[in-house]
């Protein structure tokens, strides 16, 4: 970056083909891909330090990347942390100091921000903040799920396309693989601007019905749970046998 700065300062800003050269030279903008992962715990990546559950791939990124390890769950909205989490990411505020939380009005978003700076903004993936606040922040969308929770192997999705929500269907197979290949589709595709491609898995979020192989992994070996930990809650908080509990029973 010095050396463009530099390059630009000492050239004439009179001269057309010199600035024409200039920009030649500077830097092309780096394509961005933000994975982003649903109430997932930082304990429960083998690479910072979980011997039970194994996560190469996820170790993978920790090894040849950064790790921010001293950053905290903020709190919610409610009882679930990913719509809050999701508001903080895309608005750069902290969930209290979002008036509107279900339009962020006036406040700009990341993937805006960086469409009003070149990128093509595209998304893959979980989205439970509301579809008029998902049309005024990506450009276009493919596998994008709209609601908060669902069957992993049963999940609605639509298209985001020429300011609009299309495309309403339900897919089979596991969510974290359909929402990998829709990346993979689009990064496959020329691209004529540098992207911001942002791909939100709704797992580990419930519902927790992982592939067979997967879960299946753990039945001889069962993760360690703390010494407090008890089958049942000690009493009844109102929603003690509701929906996300009986599924796991």
């Amino acid at each position: 970056m010095r050396k463009c700065i530099a390059l630009i300062t000492a050239l004439s800003l009179t001269d057309p083909l010199a600035m024409a050269q200039a920009e030649s030279k500077a830097p092309k903008k780096p394509n961005i891909i933000f994975l982003f992962s649903d109430d997932q715990q930082a304990n429960t990546i083998g690479a910072f330090g979980n011997p039970h559950i194994k996560t190469p791939n996820l170790d993978s990124l920790a090894d040849a990347g950064f790790s921010f390890r001293q950053t905290y769950c903020g709190g919610s909205y409610s009882g679930a942390v990913c719509v809050a989490s999701r508001s903080m990411l895309m608005t750069g505020r902290h969930w209290m100091q979002i008036e509107d939380t279900k339009n962020w009005s006036g406040l700009k978003t990341l993937p805006a921000e960086l469409s009003s700076q070149g990128y093509h903004s595209h998304i893959v993936g979980k989205w439970h903040n509301g579809p008029q606040t998902l049309l005024r922040s990506f450009q276009s969308g493919s596998s994008v799920f709209l609601g908060g929770m669902s069957n992993h192997i049963e999940v609605p999705l639509v298209e985001i396309k020429d300011g609009k929500v299309s495309g309403k269907r339900v897919e089979k197979g596991f969510s974290s693989t359909m929402f990998a290949d829709a990346a993979v589709d689009f990064l496959t595709k020329e691209q004529e601007d540098p992207f911001f491609l942002y791909v939100a898995f709704t797992a580990p979020h419930d519902s927790r019905n992982p592939p067979v192989a997967y879960r299946e992994m753990y039945y001889k070996n069962l993760p360690s749970v703390p010494e407090n930990f008890l089958p049942l809650h000690p009493f009844d908080n109102g929603i003690l046998m509701g929906q996300r509990f009986r599924q796991h029973i």
